[in-house]
C-alpha cells in the first residue's frame, strides 16, 4: 500500500515537472507563430493597399480619357464651325478670296495646328488657298489624293463634314484633312477642304487637359500607334485607356497610357522590408523573453500584451487608410464638380456667344428692311390719293366730253380701262397689308435684337412670347396643315429677368413643340392628321409673387425614360448633325438661375407640355 502511495506520489510530481517544460516548449514555440502571422497581416494589407491604388490610377485615367476625349470633339467641332461659317457665306455671296485668306489668318493665329485651308470647286479643282506664300502649288490644280477625293465625294453626298485617314503631308509630318461640302438651292458648288497637323493638334489637346502624367496618342483599332507626342518616359502597360472618336468611325481611336513613377514598386520594398525588420525584431525580443518565462501565468499575460499591441496597431492603421480613402474620396467629387461646373460654363458661353452674335446679324437686317419699308408704307396712303383724285378726274371728262376722240376710244379698250379702275383699288389694298406685314416682322426682328441684352431687366412676357411667334411664323404656316397657335394669355405683371436668356427658353420650347409635330406629320406618312396640329400657351399669377407659363403641343410626346434624360446635357433623339442636345439644358439652367422651376408632363401619343414657374422679381432691396 505504501509502495502504491509513493507510486502514485511520484507520478504527480513528475507530471507537475512535465507540465512546466509544456509550458515552456509552447512559450518558444509562441514568438515564430507571432511573427509569421504578423508578417501574413502586413502581407494582406500590403496587397490590399496595392490594388487600392491601382484601381485609383485606373479611375483617374479613364476621367483623363472621357475629358481629352471631350477636348477632342470640341475642337474638332470648332473646325466644323469654321468651315460652315464659310460655307454659309459662300451660299450667301458674301465671301471672296481676301475675305477667305483674312479669316483663316485670324483663325490660324489662335490655332498653331491648322495647316491651310483650300476651297475647291465643282469638279474638285483647288481655286483659293490660305494661308497661300505656302502653299501655291496647291492652286489650279485638282485634288490629287485618291482618299481625298474620296472623302470629299462621301461629304457631298451626305451633305456634311468628313474626315480622312492620318496621312503624311509633303513636309513628312503627320496631318488630318476634313470637308465641308457647299450647296446653293441644291446645286453643289464645291468643298471646304481644312488641313491640320496631328502633332500640334495631339499638343493643344494635352495642353487644354489635365494629362501631364498621361502619354496622348493615336491608334488604330488594332492598336497600332499612328500618332504620339514625343517622351522618354515609360508607359505602365496595367494603365492603358482606348477610347473610340465618333469623328473617325471605327479608323482611329484616342489613348492614353500613364507613365511609370517607380513610386508603387518601391514603397512596397520599404513596407515590406521594414515589415520583416520589425518581424524579426518583436521575434527576436519575444524568444529573449520566453526564456525568462518560468510558469504559465507571466507567460499569458505577456502573450495576451502582445496581441494587444498587434491590435492597437491593426486598428490605427485601419484608421489611418479609412482617413485617407475618405480624403482621396472628396477630392475626387471636387474635381468632377469642377469638371462639370467647367463644361456647364463652357455650354452656356457657346450658347451666349451665338446668340449674340445672331442678334447683332437680326439687328442689321432690320435696319436695312425699315428704311425702304417706311418709304413705301409712307407713300401708300399719297399714292392711294392721288388715284382716287385721278379716278375722280377721268370721271369728270367722261361726264362733259361723252365722245372723246378715236384714239381714246381705241386706247381705253386696248387697256380695259374699267377693269384698271376697278382693280387697281385691290391691288394698293394688297400692298398696304404686305407692308403691314413687313413692318411687323421688322418691328419683331427689332425687339428681339434688343432682347439679346444680359442685364436684368423689367420684361413684359408676353410681348416676348409674341416676337418669338413672330419669328417663327414661317415654320408654323409650312406644315401640311399649318400649326395652329391658341394663346390664353392671363392679366400678368411684368417679370425681373435676363432678356435675352427668358427669350432663348422661349425660342428653344417653341421650336421644340414644332419639330414634335412635323415628326407627328412624318409618321403619319404625310397623310392628313386627325387632330389639328396645335401649340397651347397659357400664362397665370400663380402664389402672388410668381407667374407661370405652360407651352404644350399635341404631337407624339415622349417615353418616361426620354423624359427622365430630357434636360442632360448632350442628350438629343435626333440624327447625329440636326441636335447639340443643348437647348433643353440650357433653358434648364437659364430658369434655375432665376430662382424658377421648368418641368415636362408628357406620354406616348398625348403630346408633351413645359410648365415654367418663376418668381416675379429675382433681386429684392
Amino acid at each position: 500500500m505504501e509502495d502504491a502511495s509513493n507510486s502514485k506520489t511520484a507520478l504527480a510530481q513528475s507530471r507537475a515537472g512535465a507540465k512546466p517544460k509544456i509550458i515552456s516548449q509552447l512559450a518558444w514555440l509562441g514568438p515564430p507563430v507571432l511573427a509569421g502571422a504578423f508578417i501574413l497581416v502586413v502581407g494582406v494589407l500590403l496587397w490590399l493597399i496595392y490594388h487600392r491604388t491601382l484601381n485609383q490610377h485606373k479611375n483617374s485615367l479613364d476621367r483623363a480619357a472621357q475629358t481629352a476625349r471631350a477636348g477632342i470633339e470640341l475642337h474638332l467641332k470648332g473646325y466644323e464651325n469654321l468651315l460652315e461659317l464659310l460655307a454659309e457665306e459662300m451660299e450667301r455671296e458674301l465671301l471672296n478670296a481676301e475675305t477667305f485668306k483674312r479669316r483663316v489668318a485670324q483663325y490660324k493665329d489662335k490655332h498653331p495646328a491648322l495647316s491651310h485651308i483650300v476651297w475647291a470647286d465643282a469638279e474638285n479643282v483647288v481655286r483659293w488657298v490660305a494661308p497661300e506664300e505656302a502653299n501655291e502649288q496647291l492652286l489650279e490644280i485638282p485634288i490629287s489624293r485618291s482618299e481625298s477625293r474620296s472623302v470629299a465625294v462621301a461629304s457631298r453626298y451626305g451633305r456634311s463634314p468628313a474626315y480622312t485617314k492620318p496621312f503624311v503631308g509633303a513636309n513628312g509630318k503627320l496631318a488630318f484633312e476634313v470637308y465641308m461640302p457647299v450647296f446653293w438651292r441644291e446645286e453643289f458648288l464645291g468643298t471646304f477642304a481644312k488641313t491640320f497637323w496631328v502633332e500640334e493638334f495631339l499638343r493643344e489637346i494635352a495642353e487644354s487637359s489635365d494629362a501631364e502624367n498621361y502619354q496622348i496618342s493615336l491608334v488604330d483599332k488594332l492598336g497600332n500607334a499612328i500618332a504620339k507626342l514625343p517622351g522618354e518616359a515609360q508607359i505602365d502597360e496595367r494603365l492603358v485607356k482606348r477610347v473610340r472618336l465618333d469623328a473617325f468611325g471605327d479608323r482611329v481611336f484616342l489613348q492614353l497610357a500613364r507613365y511609370k513613377t517607380g513610386l508603387w514598386d518601391s514603397n512596397l520594398v520599404f513596407l515590406s522590408l521594414l515589415s520583416i525588420g520589425m518581424a524579426v525584431g518583436m521575434g527576436w525580443g519575444m524568444w529573449v523573453l520566453a526564456l525568462q518565462i518560468t510558469y504559465r501565468l507571466r507567460a499569458e499575460a505577456a502573450l495576451k500584451q502582445a496581441n494587444d499591441r498587434l491590435e492597437i496597431r491593426v486598428e490605427e492603421r485601419t484608421a489611418a487608410l479609412k482617413e485617407s480613402e475618405a480624403r482621396e474620396r472628396a477630392k475626387a467629387e471636387e474635381l468632377e464638380l469642377a469638371l462639370y461646373n467647367l463644361q456647364q460654363t463652357q455650354e452656356q458661353l457657346v450658347q451666349t456667344e451665338k446668340m449674340s452674335s445672331l442678334g447683332q446679324m437680326v439687328a442689321g437686317i432690320a435696319h436695312e428692311f425699315n428704311n425702304p419699308i417706311g418709304f413705301i408704307y409712307g407713300n401708300l396712303a399719297y399714292l392711294h390719293q392721288y388715284t382716287q383724285d385721278l379716278f375722280e378726274l377721268l370721271h369728270l371728262y367722261q361726264q362733259n366730253y361723252p365722245k372723246p376722240a378715236p384714239e381714246i376710244i381705241e386706247l381705253a379698250e386696248a387697256s380695259d380701262l374699267e377693269f384698271m379702275m376697278e382693280d387697281l383699288p385691290k391691288l394698293l389694298g394688297s400692298i398696304k397689308i404686305g407692308s403691314e406685314r413687313i413692318s411687323k416682322i421688322v418691328k419683331s426682328l427689332l425687339h428681339f435684337s434688343r432682347l439679346q441684352e444680359s442685364e436684368i431687366k423689367t420684361a413684359d412676357i408676353h410681348e416676348s412670347i409674341d416676337t418669338c411667334l413672330m419669328l417663327l411664323q414661317h415654320r408654323l404656316k409650312a406644315g401640311h396643315p399649318p400649326i395652329e397657335v391658341v394663346k390664353e394669355y392671363d392679366t400678368i405683371p411684368k417679370l425681373e429677368c435676363s432678356v435675352a436668356q427668358i427669350n432663348q427658353v422661349f425660342m428653344n420650347l417653341l421650336t421644340n413643340a414644332i419639330e414634335a409635330l412635323e415628326e407627328s406629320y412624318r409618321r403619319e406618312n404625310g397623310k392628313s392628321p386627325a387632330k389639328i396640329p396645335t401649340i397651347s400657351i397659357r400664362t397665370a399669377s400663380i402664389e402672388n409673387d410668381r407667374i407661370e407659363i405652360k407651352i404644350a403641343d399635341n404631337g407624339v410626346g415622349m417615353t418616361d425614360e426620354i423624359k427622365g434624360r430630357l434636360f442632360d446635357p448632350f442628350f438629343t433623339t435626333k440624327p447625329v448633325g440636326q441636335g447639340t442636345g443643348l437647348g433643353l439644358s440650357i433653358s434648364y439652367k437659364i430658369i434655375k438661375k432665376h430662382k424658377g422651376d421648368l418641368k415636362c408632363n408628357s406620354a406616348p401619343g398625348l403630346g408633351a407640355e413645359f410648365a415654367i414657374a418663376i418668381p416675379i422679381q429675382q433681386f429684392h432691396p
